[in-house]
């Protein structure tokens, strides 16, 4: 008979399967489909929708394809999960409160296509922008806890190790950071239609509040918490795939944000060439003191 704590695990993670199976039905539909089968709220597509509402910031429409990497990169970890929720003595790095808040996330982004799809931007803002609160209150969940079950334990399954890293955590991550680029988009939209700022004054704030976030990542991620993240690389991808499409969509040399993107741009794929330099040095540092420590071992028992 399975503990308490176990149930709930196996209750949620089931729960979190199914409610993101619903979610991402709705969202190919919302996104994708010409018409909706479902005769539901999301009969208008999502592309549609940000075509609708152009801003100086607007990435090209193969972007948002993005978004089919981001869903399938979950179902990967969710398949894990079951998985994992199967094995009588594999280590539980996935508590209930991580499924929690996956969970909230997957219902977020279900109600933001929602909102989109009735014209609702204002409230499809707080939608995005809790999917994207959502997954990073997970992802410290999820990185506190593999850290400890590591630190606590002798030998921690290598095979579980990097399912946790690749499909996990990155992710969590890649999710994380796609929600947070559209946040910010949907930010210059707002802005813009409802509250009626100019557009080029509103697409600088946004392209302000990405790099100040991006920098205060990249400051976080490789200097405070690195023992916690350093294999993690994705968050820095969807920014570049969205400065991407903003870049091919709408360059100007004359404009402002275009410049300001390009730079933006430029500054992220060099955070992540250092984060890839990083993970090497800190590799290969570890690498040559866990050898020296093995020797030092070798010799005292020898002596």
């Amino acid at each position: 008979m399975c503990n308490m704590n176990r149930c709930v695990v196996v209750f949620l993670t089931i729960t979190a399967f199914l409610v993101f199976a619903g979610a991402a039905v709705f969202f190919y539909f919302g996104q994708y489909a010409e018409e909706s089968i479902l005769d539901f709220y999301i009969y208008n597509r999502t592309l549609q929708i940000f075509q609708r509402y152009p801003v100086e910031i607007t990435p090209a429409e193969w972007t948002f394809w993005t978004w089919s990497a981001v869903l399938g990169w979950q179902l990967l970890w969710l398949f894990y999960a079951l998985i994992l929720m199967c094995r009588r003595y594999g280590p539980k790095v996935l508590t209930p409160f991580f499924f929690v808040f996956t969970l909230l996330a997957f219902g977020f982004t279900l109600g933001w296509v929602m909102m989109w799809g009735e014209d609702l931007i204002h409230i499809a803002l707080g939608f995005i922008g809790g999917t994207a609160a959502s997954l990073f209150v997970a992802l410290a969940i999820v990185y506190n806890r593999f850290n400890n079950l590591r630190d606590g334990m002798k030998k921690f399954p290598t095979g579980d190790q990097i399912a946790m890293e690749v499909l996990v955590i990155n992710g969590i991550g890649l999710y994380a950071s796609w929600a947070l680029y559209n946040s910010f988009q949907q930010t210059a939209i707002v802005l813009k239609y409802t509250a009626e700022v100019d557009d080029e004054i509103a697409c600088t704030m946004v392209l302000a509040g990405l790099g100040s976030t991006i920098l205060f990542w990249f400051c976080l991620d490789n200097f405070v918490f690195w023992k916690f993240t350093l294999y993690t690389v994705t968050p820095y991808t969807p920014m570049i795939v969205g400065f991407t499409g903003t870049f091919m969509e709408f360059w100007d040399k004359d404009k402002r944000n275009s410049i300001f993107n390009a730079a933006l741009l430029g500054t992220t794929s060099l955070f992540l060439l250092l984060k890839i330099v990083h993970i090497i040095w800190r590799s290969r540092r570890d690498s040559k003191k866990s050898r020296r420590h093995v020797l030092t071992d070798e010799e005292e028992f020898k002596l």
